[in-house]
């Protein structure tokens, strides 16, 4: 029997005419599937906009002139391991846009509109990313808007990801100084045997597969003795800048230190 694969799915893009929305109204994208792990994202939404740049592949979607069109703020990446491209050859995704309405307390919530359904056929046989044009959005039976979707699809052996677990030093959150901005973000960090660390928006976008925010070879690296400045902090100097990281407590920065001299780092 085939082993289930890791299939990560990007909505690249987006964009969505209803009727109900006006514009400068708060709207909102939400993805759903029972074949979706969401336990570790939570609702996969995406923020609307009528302002901003399109983006090229949505200019080309078929929008009635009749809606305002709103196209999408971010990328929404989500993964599940899914048994065969032929299971999610059978899957729909739903997509349910949403308005913010407030209340009398100017608290916002959000309201569903209306909803459409994705089938999942062409997104299984697909190598690169593909554009789905007029998927019809209704309400109460009534066709009331549509969407285009631009989304990519890729697919990794479930045992890729456990050899690459093999490989892995350590791995967590560090406090890290951006490097022109200087402020602090936690990023989750990944180091390798090979002496490749690398960082992530989050440990879900390293999880969802997403590309690593910037990585460097620890090999030859050097770690600063006497660095002053916050709690716990550790300075590794490579040829090109040197790095910031800050542990949450003393034990957690000895450890990450342990781990860059084990692949290659000097004191």
């Amino acid at each position: 029997g085939h082993s289930a694969q890791l299939c990560r799915i990007v909505i690249l893009s987006m964009g969505v005419g209803l009727t109900s929305l006006k514009p400068g109204d708060r709207a909102e994208a939400l993805f759903w599937g029972d074949w979706i792990d969401t336990s570790s994202t939570g609702e996969l939404v995406i923020p609307l906009t009528t302002e901003g740049k399109k983006h090229s592949a949505v200019t080309a979607a078929s929008l009635s002139p009749t809606y305002t069109e709103f196209t999408s703020k971010t990328t929404l990446c989500f993964s599940s391991m899914i048994a065969s491209k032929s299971f999610l050859a059978k899957q729909r995704l739903g997509i349910t846009i949403r308005q913010g309405q407030q209340t009398k307390l100017k608290q916002t919530y959000m309201v569903a509109l209306a909803d459409a359904v994705m089938s999942m056929s062409e997104a299984s046989k697909a190598e690169d990313p593909f554009m789905t044009n007029g998927i019809k959005l209704f309400h109460r039976g009534l066709v009331e808007g549509e969407v285009s979707v631009y989304m990519g699809v890729s697919w990794s052996s479930a045992q890729s990801k456990r050899v690459q677990e093999m490989n892995i030093v350590k791995q967590g959150y560090l406090l890290k100084q951006g490097d022109r901005r200087k402020n602090w973000k936690r990023r989750w960090f990944v180091l390798e045997k090979s002496g490749e660390l690398a960082y992530y928006d989050s440990r879900e976008s390293y999880d969802a597969m997403a590309a690593a925010l910037n990585q460097v070879d620890v090999i030859g690296c050097k770690i600063a003795q006497k660095v002053t400045g916050r709690q716990n902090l550790i300075a590794l100097e490579t040829p090109k800048r040197t790095f910031y990281m800050c542990g949450d407590s003393h034990e957690q920065k000895m450890e990450w230190i342990d781990a860059f001299l084990e692949v290659g780092a000097s004191m």
